[in-house]
């Protein structure tokens, strides 16, 4: 009978353990499908993302080279303008702007908005004066590549706060 007992107490123990046993393999699958699948969703998840700043980092390289171009195309118009000036001005050393013409200009790039003035009563405008100043047609020209190389500086400055802000303040704010 002792025999027996012992027998019997040694199978419920082996019934027992082998069920806790089963228990933790199933609970160990179930757990390792749940890990499979979250770690399938996070391999998904990378790629999506690596696509993503795959296309971005494209995109961005094929914007840097149309800008480059255009910047090397806004140079080569400025060299080719600086030589035609050269040659107008030799031509026109001689010429010198009326002193009508230089007060509209001076006029012009203050504001002064003189269409609401009241009309001189001679009919004569405020710019007619024909008498010729000491503003040659060469230094107007030279002014003007001036004042266009003056907005291609402020232009590449502008474009370089814009990439900075990009690069710094939005990354910064993403995270």
């Amino acid at each position: 009978m002792r025999l027996l007992l012992i027998i019997g107490a040694a199978a419920a123990a082996l019934g027992f353990s082998g069920g806790w046993i089963t228990r933790d393999a199933f609970a160990d699958a179930a757990q390792s499908r749940k890990l499979t699948e979250s770690i399938n969703t996070l391999v998904v998840r990378e790629e999506e993302l690596r696509s993503g700043i795959q296309t971005r980092a494209a995109s961005d390289i094929d914007h840097a080279r149309d800008l480059a171009e255009q910047a090397r195309l806004f140079g080569d118009n400025i060299r080719s303008l600086s030589d035609e000036v050269s040659q107008v001005a030799e031509v026109r050393a001689d010429l010198n702007l009326s002193a009508g013409y230089v007060s509209l200009l001076n006029d012009a790039i203050a504001g002064i908005d003189r269409s609401s003035d009241v009309p001189d009563p001679s009919g004569q405008s405020p710019y007619s004066d024909p008498e010729a100043s000491a503003v040659g047609f060469d230094e107007l020209t030279r002014w003007q590549l001036a004042t266009v190389n003056q907005y291609e500086d402020a232009w590449r400055q502008c474009n370089a706060l814009i990439k900075w802000a990009d690069d710094n303040l939005v990354t910064q704010q993403e995270d």
